[in-house]
């Protein structure tokens, strides 16, 4: 197994998590969640999307260790999802006055 088909296989994690976190910080603003709320939506969904890498994605996951399944993209999804929360909260403020 070279280095560069593990690479892709971390690299549909990475991105994958990266727009869960767009699609989670949009959806806490439109259910107009707060605090608590809304960290406790996005760690329940970051721990479906290990669910979802391993079992749905197309992944080839005899390439990767068990660990890449939990760690990869961690940060870019929290950093995302944190982001675009704070994003689309402030423009619905300031679009609805």
């Amino acid at each position: 197994m070279s280095s560069d088909e593990v690479l892709r296989e971390r690299s549909k994690i990475y991105w994958f998590r990266m727009v869960l976190g767009l699609f989670i910080g949009v959806l806490c603003t439109l259910l107009k969640l707060s605090g608590s709320r809304g960290l406790a939506l996005a760690i329940v969904t970051y721990i479906l999307s290990i669910i979802i890498a391993k079992n749905v994605l197309p992944i080839n996951a005899e390439k990767l260790e068990e660990m890449d399944f939990y760690k990869e993209g961690i940060g870019v999804y929290f950093i995302s999802w944190m982001f675009f929360w704070v994003l689309t909260f402030n423009l619905a403020n300031v679009i609805t006055g």
